[in-house]
């Protein structure tokens, strides 16, 4: 599997290439209509307003198609790093053993702080 970012950079070339196609027709477009008009012909043909119209929905299209992919190798990506963080909690919990009363060493009664404890008075 190649690296999320190679991925990534791969979708968002794919958008950026399609959304220039899209302009680039549309602005085509605009432009013969903007050559075509004249008082006998005032509004475009029915078939370049369909090609503008079929142009965008292609566009929204490749967009959406490009941004699920894009959310698909972020969700991927997200749950590979999850996965490899917990099994590395796991490898460095299973080095640790946890300290209970029952594995706890005995601990030596410590001295007063000005010497050792005093002793009980005779009776």
């Amino acid at each position: 599997m190649t690296a999320p970012t190679d991925q990534i950079a791969a979708i968002a070339q794919r958008s950026q290439d399609a959304t220039t196609a899209a302009v680039r027709t549309w602005t085509e477009s605009l432009q013969h209509y903007a050559l075509s008009f004249s008082a006998e012909n005032p509004l475009p043909a029915a078939t370049e307003i369909h090609t503008v119209v079929d142009t965008w929905f292609d566009l929204a299209a490749n967009l959406l198609t490009a941004q699920k992919a894009l959310v698909a190798t972020l969700i991927d990506a997200g749950t590979e790093a999850t996965d490899t963080l917990g099994e590395q909690a796991r490898t460095a919990a299973a080095a640790f053993t946890p300290v209970t009363a029952a594995t706890e060493a005995p601990r030596r009664a410590r001295a007063t702080r000005n010497g050792p404890a005093a002793s009980a008075p005779p009776a």
